[in-house]
């Protein structure tokens, strides 16, 4: 009887025993498995708010309201400023059409010029619309239009050359030149479109422009206008950023005056 009893207890402790073992190791796998999902979901929302903050920063495409699509054309352009009524319209004219610019000052301090041009006879070509949208945030349009050629030619042209403690040189001969820029408008539109407040800057696609000064100021034997004319051409990168620093506005402006719709803003100094 006594050998009855012991075996009995044997045998319930050896149950109890494999019993203790397998539910250790499933309350171990559990937190093994409750770890592995807790990490998986930290990983996971570690990559959404990383990909949010990207969206974040990346520009803020969904604030950009493409006026006429993108690209733009330019019969949209024109039709959407006619649409404003902010503006005249002007009549549909030829791509050759040729401006007058009255009188234009431009400032080239690198060799102490300033360039004054009076009724410069202004022709564009090959303008297409690189960029026509409206920046929410900031409430400006951002126009940009890329000009293959923008021509000027006059026969009155003042080249003042500034001396130091003395008058300035004056030469007065004509100024026959081609650029090649893309120029860029902000403008503000609150409370309505002000183009006569926009900026303008210009992005120069061909630095190295075809000129031809007079022979006033190109062929000179005074020392230092033929100096003057050496340092100007001599570096033309440099001569027409700085023209266009000034310039940029008042091509910019001349274009869509004539060509787009007439703001009744000058396009002249």
């Amino acid at each position: 009887m006594q050998g009855k009893t012991l075996l009995l207890v044997l045998v319930v402790g050896l149950i109890c025993s494999v019993y203790g073992q397998s539910s250790s190791s499933s309350d171990s796998s559990s937190s093994s498995s409750s770890s592995s999902s807790s990490s998986s979901e930290d990983k996971s929302g570690s990559y959404e708010n990383q990909n949010n903050e990207n969206n974040d920063n990346d520009g803020g495409s969904d604030d950009f309201v493409y006026l006429c699509g993108n690209p733009a054309s330019m019969s949209c352009l024109r039709q959407y400023f006619i649409n404003t009524r902010q503006c005249r319209p002007v009549r549909q004219i030829r791509e050759d059409h040729v401006i007058i610019r009255r009188r234009q000052p431009v400032y080239i301090p690198f060799v102490n010029l300033t360039v004054i041009t009076y009724n410069a006879r202004i022709q564009y070509r090959g303008v297409i619309v690189e960029a026509f949208y409206l920046n929410k945030r900031s409430s400006n349009i951002v126009l940009t239009l890329n000009f293959d050629s923008i021509s000027l030619y006059t026969d009155v042209t003042d080249f003042i050359i500034h001396r130091r403690a003395q008058e300035p040189l004056r030469v007065n001969d004509f100024t026959n030149i081609t650029y090649a820029a893309a120029l860029t408008a902000i403008i503000p539109t609150y409370p309505r479109i002000m183009m006569k407040a926009a900026s303008v800057s210009a992005y120069i696609t061909n630095p190295y422009p075809e000129y031809k000064l007079g022979p006033k100021f190109s062929e000179s034997s005074d020392e230092l206008i033929a100096q003057t004319y050496k340092g100007l051409t001599g570096d033309l990168a440099t001569t027409v950023q700085e023209i266009f620093l000034v310039d940029a506005y008042s091509y910019l402006l001349g274009y869509v005056q004539t060509h787009i719709c007439n703001f009744g803003v000058p396009y002249w100094m």
